[in-house]
């Protein structure tokens, strides 16, 4: 399966993260190792893999026009890193690396003042 990844996904299907397969190979919560895994295995761009976790989910849940996008109007929640998920996507799973996070508009964390 890993082989036609990067087939289906150059070929515009949408793909979704934590699904079942996961299961297999990792246990359930441990979506950042999950991105990092496609990226890795499947030599899946990291941006690619990102929007399979965000804009892809919010589509397959039926809720793009409110979810999935930073954008005017749209619910958000957001993580301030310490480095570029889009170069290196283990950061998404550096707790330590994460400086800020912001849940419905409200700071769940904030570390940028620090």
């Amino acid at each position: 399966i890993l082989e036609q990844l990067p087939r289906a996904n150059d070929a515009g299907v949408k793909i979704v993260v934590g699904d079942d397969f996961g299961v297999f190979l990792m246990p359930h919560g441990s979506y950042a190792e999950e991105l990092a895994f496609y990226v890795k295995r499947a030599h899946i761009p990291p941006l690619d893999v990102i929007r399979w976790a965000t804009l892809n989910g919010a589509d397959l849940a039926g809720r793009a026009h409110e979810l999935g996008s930073v954008e005017a109007g749209k619910l958000a929640d957001l993580l301030v890193l310490d480095g570029d998920p889009s170069v290196d996507i283990t950061v998404l799973g550096v707790p330590s690396l994460l400086r800020a996070i912001l849940k419905g508009g409200t700071f769940v964390k904030d570390e940028l003042s620090a």
